[in-house]
């Protein structure tokens, strides 16, 4: 599915909540699933995968071209 920045944005947010949640050692609901610290580590795994997201999406709203393509520099 080719996702908005706005839809990619809110999904980020959800997760969010939900990883804040969890840390705090509730119980919340998040993709169909309850929640709680014991899946810190699946949370955390779609926090990493919806801020790339936003990060690419972002970037191309921006006008990169290429935004996930990283061009080492040495000095």
């Amino acid at each position: 599915m080719a996702w908005t920045l706005a839809q990619a944005q809110a999904k980020l947010a959800l997760v969010e909540t939900a990883y804040e949640a969890a840390l705090s050692g509730r119980t919340v609901s998040y993709q169909d699933k309850s929640v709680s610290r014991q899946d810190i580590d699946w949370l955390s795994a779609e926090l990493d995968k919806w801020q790339g997201i936003v990060d690419v999406l972002t970037a191309q709203a921006g006008g990169a071209t290429n935004p996930g393509v990283r061009i080492a520099t040495w000095s």
